[in-house]
């Protein structure tokens, strides 16, 4: 079995616990293609 599709761009942002920002990070569009496979013994 198979699947495609799309990982829309956005942000990630880490905060600590006194809610500083600590990181921020953006990521564009990206396409998803990928397989699935099982197996039984």
């Amino acid at each position: 079995m198979g699947f495609a599709g799309l990982a829309t761009g956005g942000e990630f942002t880490l905060f600590d616990s006194n809610g500083k920002e600590l990181s921020k990070r953006t990521y564009d569009d990206a396409t998803l293609f990928g397989l699935v496979a099982t197996l039984r013994f």
